[in-house]
């Protein structure tokens, strides 16, 4: 198992901070076909009540940690 340091979600970040919107619909279509479920809870987290400020925490979190 791959330990994600802070270094290593630093740089993600910064990568992640540098692509274009097309870039990042290309991520986030790669992560929908390895991992389905994982992004839909995510994306599933308004209906339970989490506004849009909150909602970020999550989806910053998953994007920026996705190799």
């Amino acid at each position: 198992m791959t330990l994600l340091t802070q270094a290593v979600m630093v740089r993600a970040n910064i990568d992640v901070d540098r692509m274009s919107a097309q870039q990042k619909v290309e991520l986030a279509d790669e992560i929908y076909v390895q991992q389905p479920n994982l992004l839909a809870s995510i994306l599933v987290l308004p209906r339970y009540g989490v506004d849009m400020l909150q909602l970020e925490v999550p989806i910053r979190t998953f994007r920026d940690g996705w190799p």
